[in-house]
């Protein structure tokens, strides 16, 4: 079925990215995630390892989604 890319960087700060995965599981064999912070265009490639880093690290070991 291909794959999904989703750059978490790119959405709205109130959005929750990490409720996002399950539903394109259910469509998609494979995400692609570029986990990027939405500062400014020069230093979005700085990753945090703030909450919403570790909620989708969760959400993907929940879903057995981790390859490698």
């Amino acid at each position: 079925m291909g794959f999904a890319l989703m750059d978490n960087g790119h959405y709205h700060p109130t959005e929750v990215v990490n409720d996002k995965i399950p539903a394109l599981l259910a469509f998609f064999d494979e995400i692609a995630l570029h986990v990027t912070r939405p500062v400014r265009w020069d230093s979005d490639h700085v990753v945090l390892f703030d909450d919403e880093t570790k909620e989708i690290a969760k959400e993907i070991n929940s879903w057995k989604a981790l390859s490698a």
